[in-house]
């Protein structure tokens, strides 16, 4: 191994953010040692790893390139031999997507295909597409500069979308100008960057202060370059408001013109499967394609998927809040060079990201300060996206990157101007140690006689996963950071006590009063209640939907999942062991006790007051576990007849478990609930739900086709580091629960074996039919 090396500060990644910080750095803080390391043999970053046809800039060259004359360095690549790097400070400039796996698209039967699969983010160097037949499929920024470049050649090029995108023409002329003869290049570099950044910025603003009148000005613009055999719907119309996804660009309108052409069409549809020659849409269309393009998304990834380490102990980035869009919490010293998505270019952002830093780091040596660590006390408010934009790619990985909050310092930035302002401005006390206090929350605490009443309490054995389903009507407040009861909201601090500390009578009416849904007692309500079963959460967030006639929708209504793990003895109570203790002051719950003891027992559990899960939490739409396949692990849930009943529905499907054939356990099967999984809840929680999901029914225990499947979708590592066998479902009354620890158990006894290798090498041979 190679010595050693330390510098004041690594920046890591040589792309335009990387490249551009180095030079901030050796300007503002010339006295500070650096070294830029890039993982590729190149520097360039994108514009480096991008090489199909056509790829360009979608923002203008003014405001993406840098504001400086231009800087050179060495292109050195570092070898296999693993050197070490000490630095008092890390600038992570690596961009926001995997460049090593692309996002994965789910098209049916694209297996089966005979042709060529191409991802744009991996193009072959020598793909000869002369003549050729040619699917893309997206509709994106890729898309589009794709589909204009390959109609050149090839014999035709059909542009599969699932829904459009907003598409504007912009003037990309040769520059041979006056002013360009005339002004010096520096001054005319200036003048464009000032130019173009208050046109994007009003750009922007307009687009979303006024979004009807923008959509009307960006459809009618679209329809006048459409030719008259291409309509403008259902093509061109999006779903969502102007910029709720990037606005997409192509120069002098290529993409238009190319739609002239005989050679280029469009299809907006679903993909039904794909054959060994052509794509069938669900419209009834066939497209022949001699090569499938699926420009589908990025996958995105912040910090060059960078493994961390805090105090010898992983730490996973994507629980943490971004504290001005650029530090992680609790990471110290660690920087990350962001741009903007929006209102202006990546380098805009990352220029700004650059300043901010190299003033920060300037003013901790003028004050002293060896470390500098954004720390999150109570709240920052509801988590919110680092870029307010609604792209699928962007939604489906949500779950594993960093996030925001609505609270400042950890906003989202938004504004470049006020980034740039930012940046400039000299360190004032405010720090990322200053933060607001925490705040308290309600403990039940029973004395020594009442925790004899409930073993469960009393051995801390609360399930691994509580569920919660919220709806905009959902009494009290619930966000991936707090979990409020209603009398919170009041400021009547004595409807904050735990319910032990009450007079046993009134105690036992508050009860009686949350669990049974009684109206009238929600303003004095301090309880919040949960359940460990998925099954259960689920059936309830799709009666909320039709107990309305539709209303909430269900991209409205979310489901939350808590780990339970690290939370102190007191912050969670069984249902049925809190009813033990107070039945004997009020009838009525006795009487409804005995109806949760049976076959309607649903795993609830309580919380009190004012309770805190940031990063301990996930939180996704019914809407979007729908449309990434729920119904296709769980054909019941799907039954629209069912969605107008709650409990008693969940009972019937439990019935399945003990009179239903057990449901075939295929290799696809496990696939589609290992993707639902990832796809909405993120790589951390992505196995325990997988497992979860698979046992919403009985199913076949074909443990060895399932531990195949997962043991092909993640590492030992990834599966150790879940502490599988610390997952309990609290009990085994539950059918579903059953399954799930069986599932679980089946798991973690083949990835802990005492000789792993083998064990997954034998997963690799085993040759199972569908």
């Amino acid at each position: 191994m190679e010595p050693t090396k330390k510098y004041d500060i690594i920046i890591a990644g040589a792309g335009m953010a990387g490249i551009n910080t180095a030079y901030r750095i050796q300007t503002i803080l010339p006295n500070c040692s650096y070294a830029v390391l890039e993982a590729r043999g190149a520097a360039g970053g994108t514009w480096d790893l991008f090489r199909y046809p056509g790829v360009r800039l979608d923002t203008g060259i003014h405001t993406f390139g840098f504001p400086w004359q231009p800087y050179h360095t060495s292109k050195n690549m570092l070898d296999d031999q693993e050197p070490r790097f000490i630095a008092k400070f890390v600038i992570f400039a690596t961009g926001y997507y995997d460049y090593d796996r692309p996002l994965p698209a789910e098209i049916p039967g694209l297996s089966d295909y005979k042709g060529v699969v191409v991802h744009p983010q991996f193009w072959p160097e020598k793909l000869d597409y002369a003549g050729k037949k040619i699917a893309v499929i997206g509709s994106g920024s890729t898309a589009i500069s794709l589909v204009p470049k390959l109609a050149e050649t090839a014999s035709a090029v059909t542009m599969i979308q699932r829904s459009p995108s907003y598409i504007v023409s912009l003037p990309n002329g040769s520059g041979d100008s006056w002013m360009n003869r005339l002004l010096p290049v520096m001054v005319l570099h200036k003048l464009g960057r000032y130019v173009w950044m208050a046109v994007m910025l009003g750009a922007y603003n307009f687009c979303r202060t006024f979004p009807q009148s923008a959509r009307s000005i960006v459809l009618w613009l679209t329809a006048k370059q459409l030719p008259d055999h291409v309509p403008l719907s259902p093509h061109f119309e999006p779903r969502y408001k102007v910029w709720d996804e990037r606005l997409l660009a192509c120069p002098d309108g290529d993409f238009f013109q190319s739609l002239h052409t005989n050679k280029v069409n469009i299809e907006t549809a679903n993909i039904q499967t794909v054959t060994e020659s052509a794509v069938i849409l669900d419209n009834g269309r066939t497209v022949d394609a001699d090569i499938i393009v699926t420009a589908t998304g990025l996958k995105m990834q912040v910090g060059g998927g960078t493994h961390f380490e805090l105090d010898n102990a992983p730490c996973n980035t994507a629980d943490k809040v971004m504290w001005k869009g650029m530090m992680q919490q609790d990471i110290p010293n660690s920087f990350f060079v962001l741009g903007h998505l929006t209102d202006a270019s990546w380098t805009l952002g990352a220029d700004a990201t650059a300043l901010f830093i190299c003033r920060m780091i300037k003013h901790m040596e003028k004050e002293n300060i060896r470390a500098a660590t954004p720390r999150l006390h109570g709240s920052a408010g509801q988590p919110r996206q680092l870029w307010n934009l609604s792209s699928n790619y962007m939604l489906r990985e949500q779950g594993n990157v960093p996030r925001a909050g609505e609270i400042p310092p950890w906003q989202p930035r938004t504004n470049y101007i006020l980034d740039s302002l930012d940046a400039r401005i000299e360190m004032s006390s405010s720090s990322p140690n200053d933060q607001p206090p925490a705040s308290a929350q309600t403990m039940f605490c029973p004395n020594a006689f009442q925790k004899e009443q409930m073993p469960l309490f009393k051995g801390n054995q609360v399930p691994r996963y509580l569920f919660r389903i919220v709806a905009p009507q959902s009494a009290g407040s619930t966000t991936t950071s707090k979990v409020k009861s209603p009398a919170t909201t009041t400021s009547d601090s004595d409807r904050l006590e735990d319910l032990f500390q009450l007079d046993p009578i009134i105690a036992a009416d508050r009860l009686n009063q949350h669990l049974r849904w009684m109206s009238g007692h929600e303003q004095r309500c301090n309880l919040m209640s949960w359940t460990s079963s998925l099954l259960f959460a689920l059936q309830y967030g799709l009666y909320r939907h039709s107990m309305d006639r539709g209303e909430p929708q269900l991209e409205e209504i979310s489901l939350f999942i808590i780990d339970t793990r690290g939370f102190p003895e007191g912050t969670f109570v069984q249902d049925l062991e809190i009813m033990k203790v107070f039945e004997t002051y009020h009838d009525a719950l006795k009487n409804f006790g005995k109806l949760r003891g049976g076959e309607n027992y649903f795993g609830e559990y309580l919380t009190q007051g004012e309770l805190d899960i940031e990063g301990r939490c996930v939180k996704v739409s019914l809407q979007r576990m729908i449309d990434l396949g729920l119904f296709e692990l769980h054909s019941g849930l799907g039954n629209r007849d069912g969605w107008n009943r709650w409990a008693r529905r969940v009972t019937e499907l439990r019935l399945d478990f003990q009179t239903g054939s057990p449901n075939p356990t295929t290799r696809s099967v496990v696939r589609k609930a290992i993707t639902l999984a990832q796809s909405c809840f993120g790589d951390r929680w992505a196995a325990p739900l997988a497992a979860m999901l698979l046992a919403l029914q009985p199913r076949e225990q074909k443990d060895a086709i399932i531990i195949a499947g997962f043991s092909a979708m993640f590492s030992p590592v990834e599966i150790a580091g879940l502490s599988l066998k610390d997952i309990e479902i609290g009990d085994l009354r539950l059918p579903e629960g059953e399954q799930f620890g069986r599932l679980i158990n089946s798991i973690h006894r083949a990835f802990t074996d005492t000789d792993i290798d083998l064990v997954l090498n034998s997963f690799t041979r085993l040759e199972i039919s569908e």
